[in-house]
Formats: C-alpha cells, sequence, structure tokens
C-alpha cells in the first residue's frame, strides 16, 4: 500500500429517538479530531453522506494516471 495516498477517517456515531416516536431515529456523526458535528434526520441520510465523502477522498487521493485507468 502507498502511504502517501493513505487516508483515516473517524467518527463518532450518535442515535437517538425524540419523544416516543417509535421508529423515528436522529443521527449524529462528530469528527473526533475537529470536533465538527454533523446532524441527519435519519440513518440512510448519513450513509449517504459517508459515501460521498469516501467517493470524493477516493479522488482526491488517486493520482492522474489512475483516474484515467478506471474511467476508461
Amino acid at each position: 500500500m502507498d502511504t502517501d495516498k493513505f487516508t483515516y477517517r473517524s467518527y463518532l456515531l450518535r442515535l437517538w429517538r425524540r419523544g416516543d416516536a417509535p421508529i423515528a431515529w436522529l443521527v449524529s456523526l462528530e469528527n473526533p479530531q475537529s470536533g465538527e458535528r454533523l446532524g441527519f434526520p435519519n440513518f440512510q441520510a448519513m450513509l449517504e453522506y459517508l459515501q460521498a465523502e469516501l467517493e470524493d477522498s477516493n479522488l482526491e487521493e488517486s493520482t492522474p494516471e489512475e483516474i484515467e485507468e478506471t474511467a476508461g
């Protein structure tokens, strides 16, 4: 593995319910390094955020040659 391209991400995941709502879970992710906290209305929204973060991260860490290889 090329350590120059290695990126580490960690988050503190919190799940909670408001009131008596039986299935309405709220979600937050907190970056322990920066303290940044992001809130999501549901689990699916959080997964979509993480998916986009990882896809963006893969593009940022790839060399132009690697991007060309995967594109065509």
